[in-house]
C-alpha cells in the first residue's frame, strides 16, 4: 500500500464549530491564541496554537470533542445518504463549487 501523509490540518476544527463560550477557561485560550496568531483565521490559529507545543496540546486535547453531529465536508462531493444518521449539520462547499458560484 502506498504512504498516504496526513493533512496539517487533520485534527482541525473547523470554525463552524460549537464553541463553549462562557467558559472563562476556553475565553482565556482564545486570549492566548490571539497573542500568537493574529492574522489567521480563528480555527485555523486554535489549531495551530494547540499543536506548536506538545505539552500545551496534551493539556486541551481532551476539551475538543470530534462528532458526528456537526460535519466538514470542505469542497468534496458527498452524498447525503452517506452521511452518518447522527449528522444534523454539514458545512461543505461543494454544492456551490458544482455550481460555479
Amino acid at each position: 500500500l502506498p504512504m498516504v501523509s496526513k493533512s496539517e490540518y487533520y485534527n482541525h476544527v473547523n470554525g463552524n464549530a460549537i464553541y463553549r463560550l462562557d467558559s472563562q477557561c476556553f475565553r482565556l485560550f482564545l486570549s492566548e491564541v490571539h497573542e500568537h496568531y493574529t492574522t489567521m483565521p480563528f480555527d485555523i490559529a486554535m489549531h495551530y496554537y494547540r499543536v506548536s507545543n506538545y505539552k500545551r496540546q496534551q493539556k486541551t486535547v481532551y476539551r475538543f470533542t470530534y462528532t458526528n453531529v456537526l460535519v466538514d465536508m470542505s469542497a468534496q462531493r458527498f452524498d447525503i445518504e452517506d452521511l452518518d444518521p447522527e449528522t444534523v449539520l454539514v458545512h461543505g462547499k461543494y454544492a456551490a463549487l458544482a455550481k460555479g458560484i
